[in-house]
């Protein structure tokens, strides 16, 4: 007479009870698995049938090896001898359970008592190893957390104090040309020691107040009282790479509060001649973990995004500047009827049939663009439909030994029109020498910050006169 058996359904993985069924049939009508496959499990067969181990035994938490295990001490086996259970039943219809082993071997009581504690102890100390790998795990994060929660409560506390009130000014606003001002690449803490080029705190001090004065002769000239500031991201330089590392002038967080006071005085500095509207997007140089990642809250995990933001600090309230809220990763704004799309340009393309796909991505979302305004690539590129700007840093190890290109320091200022005429300005600033600079001394000196003056003098080329 054929009785049918109960089987029940676990999670391979935790052991975890999921469900039963009445019989084999039912549980492979219903999953549509094999009814013998599913057999062969219980019977310790196979391992799984259709993702899921299986078990003629109910218990809320199912390891086969533990229940066999005892099984076989219940018989006088040992445990380790087990390859498997079989299950049957008489002709009364009665379940009886029994193993497989590779060999039979009898053991006394005591050893067999002996032999499973030790295997269960072995078990719960892994059980144990991996919860301290997670605590661990937990650990460090939580102290990581703390850490970054007390520094920016420390940077909160220090920008906000009354030693940083900066002198702005509120213009008459007169409508005309507004100029879009790029701010892209600084790569400020990167060590530049070069026959052709160099660069630390101080040289970016100088470049920085050079371009804020050439900035104030364009707004002077196309009689500007509005002006676009855009971060377009790479603010910091990495420091993933052995070479970044090791032409760094100061650790990343240091560096982010001497960028903030050189981008303070640059500010104040424009802002004599128009009001100032500023927004960001981050870059992936910049970006604080070691993946990258285009979702808006990965850029927002970025040092682009935090010196922003402590820039925010530094001007709360001032008059005559004005912060615009938007997405990391890019922005689209609208500037005297155009509309300028503001990213880093990590996946942009350069080229007519590229720079297409971009418009018509835009132009899906019911967004027509105009123009588009990147970086990246520290090579500046102007053209009638989009422009790439240069970098602050110029030629660097990396440009001049791996890439075999040349490039000077540069950025681009963008004047828009109210009927649709964009000009473009490169404007250089390679040779910054007659700049005195911003006053950042006192933030090198506290930070204690390396200089390209202290690096050692090299040449490329050894002269032999004969």
């Amino acid at each position: 007479m054929n009785i049918k058996k109960q089987i029940h359904k676990y999670d391979p993985d935790t052991g975890e009870y999921v469900e039963s069924f009445s019989s084999l049939t039912e549980a492979s009508e219903t999953l549509g698995i094999d009814a013998s496959h599913i057999g062969k499990v219980a019977r310790g067969k196979r391992n799984q049938a259709g993702g899921w181990a299986w078990s003629y035994l109910k218990e809320d938490n199912f390891v086969e090896t533990d229940v066999l295990s005892a099984i076989a001490i219940g018989q006088g086996i040992n445990p380790d001898e087990v390859v498997g259970g079989k299950y049957s039943e008489d002709n009364k219809g009665n379940e009886r359970v029994s193993i497989e082993v590779k060999r039979k071997a009898k053991f006394s009581d005591t050893e067999l008592q002996v032999e499973y504690v030790q295997k269960k102890a072995k078990q719960l100390q892994r059980k144990k190893d991996e919860l301290n790998v997670v605590n661990k795990h937990f650990r460090e994060y939580a102290r990581i957390e703390n850490t970054l929660t007390a520094l920016n409560e420390a940077l909160i506390e220090q920008l906000t104090l009354d030693t940083y009130k900066p002198i702005t000014y509120e213009h008459p606003v007169t409508k005309g040309t507004v100029l879009i001002v790029q701010v892209t690449d600084l790569h400020l803490n990167e060590l530049v020691q070069m026959p052709d080029n160099k660069f630390d705190f101080v040289v970016a001090a100088q470049r920085m107040q050079m371009y804020a004065d050439k900035i104030r002769i364009q707004a002077k000239a196309y009689n500007c009282t509005e002006i676009v500031v855009a971060f377009t991201g790479d603010i910091l330089n990495s420091d993933r790479r052995l070479d970044e590392k090791m032409h760094m002038a100061t650790n990343r967080t240091k560096a982010s509060i001497i960028a903030s006071q050189i981008l303070y005085h640059f500010l104040q500095d424009i802002n004599r001649v128009a009001n100032l509207s500023l927004l960001s997007v981050s870059g992936n140089e910049s970006r604080i973990n070691e993946d990258f990642s285009l979702s808006e809250i990965a850029m927002s995990d970025n040092y682009d995004f935090l010196i922003f933001n402590m820039i925010k600090l530094l001007f709360k309230g001032a008059k005559g500047i004005t912060f615009i809220e938007g997405d990391p990763v890019e922005q689209v704004i609208n500037v005297n009827g155009s509309n300028i799309l503001l990213t880093h340009g990590t996946t942009i393309k350069e080229g007519q049939a590229a720079m297409q796909q971009v418009f018509g991505k835009y132009a899906a979302k019911g967004i027509l663009l105009d123009y588009a305004i990147f970086g990246h690539i520290h090579f500046t590129n102007v053209t009638d439909i989009y422009s790439r700007s240069g970098s602050l840093i110029g030629n660097n190890v990396y440009s001049d030994r791996y890439l075999n290109l040349i490039t000077k320091a540069s950025q681009v200022i963008h004047a828009i029109a109210l009927d649709g005429t964009i000009d473009n300005i490169k404007v250089g600033l390679q040779y910054a020498d007659a700049y005195e600079g911003y006053d950042i001394q006192d933030d090198i000196n506290a930070y204690n910050s390396k200089l390209a003056d202290n690096t050692k003098e090299r040449t490329t080329i050894v002269q032999i006169v004969i």
